[in-house]
C-alpha cells in the first residue's frame, strides 16, 4: 500500500503491529488504559482521534505522533 494513501487508522494499525501488540496489549500499555473498542474504532477510521490520545498511543508504542502521521523532521519545520 502506498504511504500517501494510508489513513490515520491504517497508520495506527501498522505502528501497533510493528510493535508486536494486540489491541488488548496496547490498550493496557496506554496511561490511563484505553478500551479495545476505542482503539479499534480509531484504527477503523470510525471516529476521529484527538492529538492528546494520539500522543498517548505513540508513547505506548515507543514512537511519536509525528512518526505515526508520517511527518518527517524536515516536514515539520
Amino acid at each position: 500500500m502506498a504511504t500517501a494513501l494510508l489513513t490515520l487508522g491504517d497508520r495506527l494499525r501498522i505502528a501497533r503491529k510493528r510493535a508486536g501488540f494486540t489491541l488488548e496489549v496496547l490498550g493496557e500499555r496506554i496511561t490511563p488504559p484505553m478500551s479495545i473498542q476505542q482503539l479499534a474504532a480509531w484504527e477503523g477510521d470510525v471516529h476521529d482521534i484527538r492529538v492528546n490520545s494520539l500522543d498517548r498511543i505513540a508513547a505506548a508504542l515507543g514512537t511519536t505522533a509525528s512518526e505515526i502521521l508520517g511527518i518527517e523532521a524536515d516536514d515539520a519545520q
